[in-house]
């Protein structure tokens, strides 16, 4: 494997060898390191500002991986000012725009397909901040709202968004708001009854007069 070898050492005298070749019969090019290092990228003779670990996982911006509440994320994106962020940008004389896109198959490997459950998490973001350590403070989340493949077309994939957030003197996401797959909204609680209503509104306490469910005000 390898066409190209560089090798060097480490202060502790470890050998780590980079490699520039090909891969069997795979038909694609390669570089890689031969030893258990990682592989770094970097210009104008500064530190590693890309590193490629033995994980495999891309990091931008440190040499490091962070795991917020152990997240082993593939690509991660860190830095002190504005680098710290991922721009989409797509230019066309036309309606189109950019995608961000999120997908989930119950398929037991990589490109098997095999339909989601009622209640699957198709896809969600996540905000943390820190005190002692990584903390979940807010999440949106989309999910199968019902099954799938169910209807006589075979196109049913109905979804739902929930919003989450966490109380003031809590750790834990609760769920505060959902659009369910028949466009009602939801507001604390997961389900409407009955099932007509558009839009309902539930506060946290039976008693109707120590919670203000709804208070609608005109400007001054």
């Amino acid at each position: 494997r390898g066409l190209i070898s560089l090798s060097g050492k480490k202060a502790d005298n470890t050998v780590v060898t980079l490699k520039l070749g090909g891969y069997g019969d795979t038909n694609r090019g390669e570089i890689f390191t031969h030893s258990n290092h990682a592989l770094g990228f970097a210009t104008n003779n500064a530190a590693a500002q890309m590193v490629l670990n033995t994980d495999g996982h891309l990091l931008i911006g440190n040499t490091g991986a962070i795991q917020p509440d152990a997240y082993n994320s593939h690509l991660e994106v860190t830095g002190t000012d504005t680098s710290a962020g991922i721009s989409i940008i797509r230019y066309g004389d036309n309606a189109a725009g950019p995608t961000l896109l999120f997908g989930k198959s119950r398929g037991a490997s990589i490109g098997s397909i095999d339909k989601v459950d009622a209640d699957d998490v198709l896809g969600k973001i996540e905000f943390y901040g820190t005190d002692t350590g990584w903390e979940s403070s807010a999440s949106i989340r989309a999910c199968a709202d019902g099954d799938w493949y169910s209807s006589s077309d075979d196109t049913d994939s109905p979804g739902r968004l929930e919003f989450h957030t966490t109380p003031n003197g809590a750790d834990q996401l609760i769920e505060r708001l959902r659009i369910d797959s028949s466009g009602r909204i939801i507001a604390g609680r997961t389900t409407s009854d009955p099932t007509e209503v558009r839009m309902t509104l539930q506060g946290n306490s039976a008693s109707a007069t120590s919670y203000t469910v709804l208070d609608l005000r005109r400007g001054e």
